[in-house]
């Protein structure tokens, strides 16, 4: 190994030894640590922070990617340099911005912090240093994400920088005998040799509630396969979001949300939204396993294993509102709410009028052909197998039933004309194969014209 390397990183790590209150999020300084090397051609950060390499100094830009294994806050990094201070060519300072990036589709993406580095060579020409960047905004990196350091001097046309590998790399490299190539310093092809340091922050591990497993459509103690079901608990997220369009891979549903997931039965279930005190997740097919067993997992480990009542079918409706004055949800044709109005705030809503056609959703209502596996997106309504097992009652008056189906993952869909019964809020209940769907379940008819 080459003198100033070794010196170089024998810095590097006693460096990195003295920091107090700090702990290693990631490095390549050392044996048995590896990093995945990637092409880089020109890139951008943060729109405009760094521009693209010019020609004629391909080695000006180095960057490396890294994942975390626990959430931290950055405090520094620590970076092994060396300055080439060449007559006529690099004339300028010997100045470095050191970036700490977001991943953008596997190059560095927005700057999160530049770091400004002023005379960090010491204006020693062709000198190996240990650069050491102090954060200043301490920005929170979220666990088992990936990031970008990069290093690159402000006037890329008047100074020159190589980055030294990481010494796993240089050692792959000179015994792989490449021909034609340094393997001391390559200009994009090698990981950096850098240490990042932050203070790692300790998050609890998740829990779930006492009796906090429940029907996410009727809130009972019950989960049945396919249908939503919701966890509450504490430490259950790092933070709240539901699950948007970057989640999914192709017809798959995602089945971990910010680093959390949930096995149910020892199977994974798909996440559609998660916060620090409450899960949703669709229930996978298989349930046979008793008792049925519960479990959120998170980037601080996994929750104790909690038990849940299952049932092979728990027909349900979703609903708006607050208890005890529970409403069904349910849609017009034109797509307002069917309920009283001011059911929902910033959405028009009014009470249906007997012989109008309504769209109620529910939840666990049955077969159908073709069969939907949990797990995955509904492209097409699939009706149910069997029409003649499904009962709906308004006001104690059975309601003429023209679809039902399942028409989105663990979401069903029943067409109804709302039959001849009085004003006023009338109870609603459904019965699959005479086992009905939770009570205090209302739709407001009303005649008026709105």
């Amino acid at each position: 190994m080459r003198r100033d390397f070794l010196i170089a990183m024998v810095s590097a790590i006693a460096l990195f030894a003295g920091l107090a209150g700090a702990q290693t999020i990631y490095s390549s300084l050392g044996p048995g640590e590896t990093a995945a090397a990637r092409p880089l051609p020109g890139f951008t950060v943060g729109g405009g922070v760094l521009r693209n390499d010019p020609p004629g100094n391909a080695g000006a830009i180095g960057a490396q990617s890294f994942v975390t294994t626990a959430s931290a806050t950055l405090q520094r990094v620590d970076a092994v340099v060396k300055y080439r201070y060449i007559d006529g060519i690099a004339t300028g300072p010997d100045d470095l911005d050191l970036t700490l990036a977001a991943d953008r589709n596997g190059l560095p993406g927005d700057a999160i912090e530049t770091i400004h580095l002023i005379g960090v060579m010491g204006g020693i020409r062709n000198a190996v240093a240990v650069v050491a960047a102090q954060s200043v905004q301490h920005p929170v990196l979220r666990a088992q994400t990936r990031y970008w350091i990069v290093l690159a001097p402000p006037d890329l046309l008047n100074s020159a920088f190589e980055w030294l590998p990481s010494p796993l790399k240089v050692a792959a490299e000179r015994s792989a005998s490449r021909v034609g190539s340094s393997p001391w310093y390559p200009a994009y092809d090698a990981p950096l040799a850098v240490a990042v340091l932050g203070g790692v922050e300790f998050a609890p591990q998740p829990s779930i509630s006492t009796n906090g497993i429940v029907d996410g459509a009727s809130l009972r103690a019950v989960i049945s396969p396919g249908a939503w079901a919701t966890i509450f608990g504490e430490s259950l997220a790092p933070l709240t979001r539901p699950w948007q369009e970057s989640d999914f891979h192709g017809e798959v549903l995602p089945v971990s949300l910010e680093g959390v997931s949930v096995q149910i039965g020892g199977n994974l279930a798909s996440v559609s939204y998660v916060s620090p005190t409450q899960v949703n997740v669709q229930a996978p097919d298989d349930l046979s396993l008793q008792p049925l067993t519960v479990q959120v997992i998170t980037a601080a480990g996994p929750s104790k294993v909690a038990v849940a009542n299952s049932a092979q079918s728990a027909p349900a409706f979703f609903t708006l509102g607050t208890a005890p004055a529970l409403y069904v949800a349910a849609v017009l044709p034109d797509g307002t709410l069917a309920g009283r109005p001011g059911l929902v705030t910033g959405r028009v809503s009014r009470a249906v009028r007997p012989g109008e056609i309504i769209a109620l959703y529910g939840s666990s209502l049955g077969v159908t052909t073709p069969v939907v596996p949990a797990g995955t997106m509904v492209r097409a309504a699939a009706p149910l197998s069997d029409l003649n097992g499904l009962v709906v009652g308004i006001g104690g008056q059975q309601a003429v039933i023209q679809f039902a189906g399942l028409v989105g993952p663990g979401l069903y869909q029943i067409n109804v004309v709302v039959p001849d019964v009085p004003d006023g809020d009338q109870p609603l209940t459904a019965w699959l194969y005479g086992q009905p769907t939770q009570d205090g379940v209302f739709l407001t008819v009303g005649r008026a014209t709105p």
